[in-house]
């Protein structure tokens, strides 16, 4: 290598060495975890999450709003695609 790239990669590799110097601490030091509050966890007691909503019951809701062209459309669309996934 000739001498302005000695140069370049040292500037590099010292720049690299202060930044990781400099950021040490906010970057990679240590986070303790904080206990979670009891009101997060009593938000999630009232709901129930054990629904059983295929994504064909999603996607027929979604098509319910959709104008018959766009339905026409949707299903060309769904046809072409399933010949390929068997």
């Amino acid at each position: 290598m000739k001498k302005p790239q000695w140069i370049v990669a040292s500037v590099a590799l010292l720049l690299t060495i202060a930044l990781y110097a400099l950021t040490q601490n906010n970057v990679f030091g240590h986070h303790p975890k904080k206990p979670t509050s009891i009101a997060v966890k009593e938000s999630h007691e009232g709901h129930n999450h054990d629904n059983n909503n295929s994504t064909d019951t999603i996607l027929n809701h979604a098509k319910e709003s959709l104008s018959p062209e766009q339905i026409t459309r949707i299903n060309f669309l769904e046809n072409s695609i399933s010949g390929f996934i068997r």
